[in-house]
């Protein structure tokens, strides 16, 4: 039976309270629903950064004793569990994650079969596998280690998602032979979720062993980002008007990911190499040295009908920007001419530099494409704050690359996830959401001002708006224009 997005989602909003959950489901093959958000500031007050841990703690099989997270400075362990203090934060925090996930499943209608992700050493429980014992009473089936791994959360400060380091040692005990179909569904728990790696490389653990993937759905404790001012972000994403204008667009502040090009199936391998960018300019296992990968197909292809967008775009003389949060793994990209010229089709050399409004001026032999906005960044003694999307700053900074050349007075911000839009909103753009590179919409438009199901919809919308011929009058039913943000705010 061929798998089917839409099915799949209108199950899950049957099967379980999925409009109390929020969720992340760019680049993952199924959405990962999660409890709560935690967001990590840096002037955050040492008492909530630390308690954030207690999920991290874990059960010793052979000793019978808990485990704190242990501090990297000093190996010491964060809490003290013979300190009925300590104890009572923990089992309070337990009660919570409990609560919180039995109102996500629904036991009334569903028969589930629960698993939880294994922490990377053996011979310990965590707290989803203890939260799945518990929502498991009489069944025997579990996910467990029996090899320990190297942890994957840091190398170089990039997180490993290879399939083989990530399920190493991973076993399911207790199970027979199609043992899922007396299952509605079997749900998969984590503690933490980042980038959705460990989830991607399970949930194709199970699918591996027979589990049908329509049966998985996922579901994590906390949700982890890094955002400063995260406070003053949602309050100005919350009460943001949307925008009603008949005046001419000035600028366009793209998305990369899943918004341009169709990077849901992430190659894996072939950006753990891509990062290095000696071994992309003398070879790697893909491409023979640079040259090769300069002229080889794109490794992302662009979603139809974008081209045709971009042409107009170029022709028009319309300035537009590419803001991704992953900016350096997409500049390498752009090193591919094929898809440079995709996007910026006015390009005549090795390089894309518009000198001036609606004037190409000389090229040069640029290996970065410069209208690539890269991450804004700020230090703070010897740490680095790197403003992410949902952060506004990266997309502040790309409008004030261009008052040199133009004064904009209507900035566009296109883009596919909630984190876009509220970006967007917090740097006072009017906010177009594209649902082409959405697999997992569950209904909701972020209160974005415009929604297009597909470029044809965005290509009619610009070119009115691009000649000042745009009125709401001009929109038919095929178009979703969506009033007021969504009043709910405490996902991603």
């Amino acid at each position: 039976m061929t798998f089917d997005n839409k099915i799949y989602e209108q199950e899950l909003m049957k099967s379980f309270n999925i409009h109390q959950f929020d969720f992340v489901e760019e680049g993952l093959p199924l959405p990962i629903f999660y409890g709560s958000l935690f967001n990590r500031e840096q002037n955050m007050e040492f008492e909530q950064q630390n308690n954030f841990y207690l999920v991290k703690t874990k059960y010793s099989i052979v000793d019978k004793t808990l485990l704190a997270e242990r501090n990297q400075s000093n190996g010491e362990q964060k809490f003290d569990f013979n300190n009925k203090f300590d104890l009572q934060k923990l089992e309070t925090k337990f009660n919570e994650f409990e609560k919180r996930f039995q109102e996500f499943v629904n036991l009334e209608y569903n028969k589930i079969c629960y698993l939880g992700i294994p922490s990377s050493e053996c011979g310990v429980y965590n707290i989803p596998q203890i939260l799945a014992k518990i929502m498991n009473p009489n069944q025997e089936i579990e996910l467990i280690r029996t090899i320990t791994k190297d942890k994957t959360h840091i190398e170089n400060g990039k997180r490993q998602i290879l399939f083989d380091e990530i399920t190493k040692g991973l076993e399911l005990q207790g199970v027979g032979e199609f043992w899922w179909e007396k299952f509605d569904f079997v749900v998969v728990i984590d503690d933490v979720t980042t980038t959705g790696s460990s989830f991607r490389m399970v949930d194709k653990y199970l699918i591996n062993k027979g589990v049908p993937k329509e049966k998985i759905v996922n579901y994590s404790l906390y949700k982890h980002q890094k955002v400063e001012k995260w406070n003053s972000i949602v309050e100005k994403y919350e009460h943001f008007e949307n925008f009603r204008s008949n005046s001419q667009i000035d600028l366009i502040i793209w998305d990369f990911d899943e918004t341009i090009v169709d990077s849901r199936k992430r190659n894996v391998e072939f950006e753990s190499t891509i990062n290095d960018k000696m071994k992309l300019k003398k070879g790697n296992g893909y491409f023979k040295n640079g040259e090769t990968f300069y002229r080889a197909s794109p490794i992302y292809s662009i979603y139809p009908g974008l081209e045709e967008i971009f042409e107009f775009l170029a022709n028009d003389g319309m300035i537009y920007e590419i803001i991704s949060n992953r900016y350096y793994l997409m500049e390498k990209l752009f090193y591919q001419e094929k898809l440079r010229k995709k996007i910026f089709p006015k390009d005549e050399g090795d390089g894309c530099q518009y000198v001036s409004y609606k004037t190409n001026g000389e090229y040069t032999n640029y290996e970065k494409c410069c209208w690539l906005v890269p991450t804004f960044e700020t230090k703070i003694d010897d740490y680095t704050i790197k403003y992410l999307k949902p952060s506004p700053e990266t997309i502040k900074n790309g409008v004030g690359l261009t008052l040199d050349t133009i004064e904009p007075t209507r900035i566009i911000g296109i883009g596919n996830t909630k984190n876009d839009i509220i970006a967007y909103k917090a740097a006072g753009l009017e906010t177009v959401l594209v649902t082409w590179g959405i697999h997992y919409r569950f209904g909701r438009d972020y209160g974005a001002d415009h929604v297009f199901h597909n470029p044809e919809q965005l290509l009619d919308f610009l070119k009115k708006n691009t000649s000042g011929m745009y009125s709401l009058r001009d929109f038919d039913n095929g178009i979703s224009l969506v009033a007021e943000p969504q009043i709910n705010f405490d996902d991603n």
